[in-house]
């Protein structure tokens, strides 16, 4: 019996230029390295993955950018979100499609932040003001209280206070992570670039699949990572964007356990099986 071969719509072969055109851009863009779960040892050699994304190749010293977070906790609503996140908090109500800056997330639910990332120095950062409490250190602070937007290395780097001797009550600037496109993403159609926050159960093609992104490709790249590459909990990949994002939708789960208690890690699946199915799913 004879096989009927997938035939490509028109809409599909419409996108082979866009497709080869950003492939080309792509290939001559700066990288941001993601170096996975290196980002949570506090002591050892800083380097620009540690502290930050690079500056290089940047078209604007500022730029619209978007955070991303969980509910948890004490940071339930878009108020306290943006409060935390340095944030508007109208804002975070609209793009998440959530009626007042009162109204409580799910608790696990991802919350998409917009912001302003500006150059300071050698990185991209968005700074915020943090009160430090009672059991805090740099190390929860970076990973549980902010989820990984920041690390534990930047801090110690933005911050003149003991590292393992933080006052109650210091105010600490907390550098969070993210990026502006380059000269060569821009020209490829990328307006901005979202700070994701990787999680328990995430693989590359789940991360692109929230953000509509065309091809895995386009996903990897940027983050220069390989189809064999490991994503670990509590780091951060840049997703870019052609377009403004909206609200993603997935399932309410609890939020995840405290870092100290994290020991699993999580694999990227079917990465070259996606990328030919995506292709076509127009």
């Amino acid at each position: 019996m004879a096989r009927t071969r997938p035939r490509c719509s028109k809409s599909s072969l419409d996108l082979l230029p866009l497709f080869f055109l950003r492939l080309i851009f792509f290939c001559h863009a700066q990288q941001q390295s993601y170096t996975g779960n290196e980002l949570l040892n506090c002591f050892g050699a800083n380097d620009s993955s540690n502290l930050g994304y690079s500056c290089h190749g940047g078209t604007h010293h500022s730029c619209a950018s978007y955070l991303t977070f969980r509910s948890q906790g004490a940071y339930q609503t878009p108020q306290e979100i943006a409060d935390l996140l340095g944030a508007d908090a109208a804002s975070v109500a609209a793009i998440n499609g959530i009626e007042d800056t009162a109204s409580a997330v799910p608790q696990g639910e991802l919350v998409l932040v917009p912001t302003t990332c500006s150059c300071s120095g050698l990185y991209y950062q968005h700074n915020v003001s943090y009160t430090v409490k009672p059991g805090d250190t740099y190390f929860t602070v970076a990973n549980n209280t902010y989820q990984g937007l920041s690390t534990c290395r930047a801090l110690i780097a933005e911050n003149p206070y003991d590292p393992l001797n933080i006052s109650i009550g210091a105010r600490l600037v907390v550098p969070l992570r993210c990026a502006c496109p380059t000269e060569d993403q821009v020209a490829g159609g990328i307006k901005y670039l979202l700070t994701y926050l990787v999680t328990w159960g995430d693989d590359l093609s789940s991360i692109a699949g929230r953000f509509h992104s065309e091809l895995l490709f386009l996903l990897m790249y940027p983050n220069n990572l390989t189809a064999n590459a490991t994503l670990y909990p509590f780091t951060t990949l840049l997703v870019p964007l052609g377009e403004e994002p909206t609200r993603v939708s997935e399932p309410a789960a609890s939020p995840p356990p405290p870092l100290a208690e994290a020991s699993a890690t999580i694999t990227n699946t079917n990465l070259r099986i996606k990328l030919s199915i995506r292709f076509f799913d127009v």
